[in-house]
């Protein structure tokens, strides 16, 4: 294989992008074509029903097994796939439909774990449809997602081919091989982004492959079309040597994701909230005025970023930062105290603690015994939330700590203001240095994108920062939320920190 880096190997992917072909095999699966289509009946049953969590449990596990099978040559027994796991529980389905339809599943299940996958046989398959030298020694790259990898190696049957299995991702920061083998559909499986979308970012996997030879292996479960990942009109795409099918009966994108996702948390006594949903039942939610920022992740083939946005700034697919536990907090606490100097900062803090207790305080009494905090403010509610949060350290600006000090009927002290400043400068850096330790974490390990695209998730614990959530948001909803619960995550309607 030869090295990314050098003149040599731009110029071959310049030629090899000129030629623009690939080889494509299809490979028939009866088996899996019939569990397919009777999940995707199951599943679109259960669309509008009530969201009960042991049926919503039920489907994801079918979920993963169908996009799992449709993606990975992994053989149906394989206890990665959870078949026969699923056969041993049962949902109480209350609608005979659904039950009826739930059955068909189980009997099809049943079937497929007595195969094995088509494409597990792939070295003897490609050499006998003279895909393959049959004394071929090449640098081969069997490009597949990596949290498949050794499910995979478990399941091939490769005899003395000689290969390498990349997830897409190295595959792309690698040189030149000899042969590329793309096992199933090599664009993000998470159904929360769209489909053309997920289908452009690997487009150069077609225009522009790093292989002197590529072949695409397809099977029940998607259709291919090249087309799909055309993004230069000056380059015409089309397929060299094409055997088998290119479509078949039941096309898994087109499953529901909204199913995957647990419902809103409504509290009355709460603030307006916005609720991003994300893959396996995980939530969060947010609000404009109150409580923590989101944090979301842009990244580019060499660098990754991490900055605040506002909630209204947030779309579905993009992808959010959110901390699991409090070590994140207290990391930000002790850095800034060591900075500012432990006894500057513990005065600071108790500062801080006492004024916000007594704007709380006000804010809670009578509207008779209120009038001055009303008279300075047009919602005396907004600070009693804002101090209730434990984030908040005080007023940005002067003039609005002047008010809120004569609304509370004290002598304003321009130093306790300052000392409010400087905590708040000293939590900022603090936090600039808690962004860089995970920035520096995520650029070293990159594995994190692959669960993002095949997962819409994945869950990390930072050296020094504690555990995250990386999610995409899948659906957004509005509803009413505890200020103490903004910013937190929710699985399955239970908080995780």
């Amino acid at each position: 294989m030869s090295d990314p880096r050098n003149l040599e190997t731009a110029s071959q992917r310049f030629k090899i992008a000129e030629e623009g072909r690939i080889d494509y095999l299809g490979l028939e699966w009866p088996g899996l074509e019939t569990f397919l289509a009777n999940v995707g009946h199951y599943w679109r049953l259960a669309v509008g029903k009530e969201r009960q969590s042991d049926l919503q449990a039920d489907l994801r596990q079918l979920w993963d097994a169908a996009n799992t099978l449709s993606r990975a040559p992994i053989h149906p027994r394989h206890p990665a796939i959870g078949l026969s796991d699923w056969l041993l529980s049962k949902p109480a389905l209350a609608d005979p439909e659904l039950e009826r339809s739930r059955e068909a599943c189980v009997d099809a299940v049943v079937s497929l774990l007595n195969e094995k996958h088509p494409a597990t046989s792939l070295g003897d398959l490609l050499k006998s449809l003279r895909f393959l030298r049959v004394d071929s020694r090449d640098d081969i790259a069997l490009v597949a997602p990596k949290k498949h990898h050794a499910a995979i190696r478990d399941s091939l049957e490769v005899n003395d081919l000689s290969f390498r299995l990349v997830s897409a991702s190295d595959f792309k920061r690698a040189g030149i091989w000899d042969v590329a083998i793309y096992l199933g559909p090599q664009y993000a499986s998470f159904s929360g982004t769209p489909i053309a979308l997920r289908r452009s970012e690997v487009a150069w996997m077609y225009d522009a492959p790093a292989a002197l030879q590529t072949i695409q292996v397809m099977w029940a479960g998607e259709r291919f079309d090249l087309a799909d990942y055309k993004v230069w009109d000056a380059i015409e795409l089309q397929l060299g040597t094409e055997i088998g099918p290119t479509r078949f009966r039941t096309d898994i994108s087109r499953f529901v994701p909204s199913l995957l996702v647990s419902p809103s948390s409504h509290d009355n006594d709460g603030v307006d909230g916005v609720d991003f949903h994300f893959a396996d039942g995980y939530r969060v939610s947010y609000s404009a005025d109150f409580g923590p920022k989101p944090h979301a992740i842009a990244t580019d083939d060499f660098d990754v970023d991490i900055h605040s946005t506002l909630v209204s700034k947030v779309a579905e697919s993009e992808v959010l930062l959110m901390r699991l536990d409090s070590t994140a907090r207290s990391f930000v606490q002790a850095e800034a105290r060591r900075a500012m100097g432990y006894a500057d900062y513990d005065h600071a803090v108790k500062l801080r603690d006492e004024f916000k207790s007594a704007i709380v305080a006000a804010a809670r009494q009578s509207e008779a015994e209120t009038h001055l905090l009303r008279a300075h403010f047009e919602n005396p509610l907004y600070y009693m939330r804002v101090c209730e949060d434990p984030n908040y350290i005080g007023p940005d600006s002067q003039e609005t700590y002047v008010k809120l000090c004569m609304a509370l009927r004290v002598e304003p002290d321009v130093s306790a203001y300052q000392t409010f400043v400087r905590l708040r400068i000293f939590h900022r850096q603090a936090g600039v240095k808690a962004r860089a330790t995970m920035i520096e974490q995520l650029v070293t390990n990159r594995t994190w994108e692959e669960a993002i695209r095949d997962d819409g998730y994945c869950r990390i614990r930072f050296t020094d920062v504690g555990e995250v959530l990386i999610a995409a948001v899948l659906k957004i909803s509005k509803s009413r939320a505890a200020l103490s619960a903004l910013g937190r995550v929710f699985r399955n309607g239970v908080l995780l920190d």
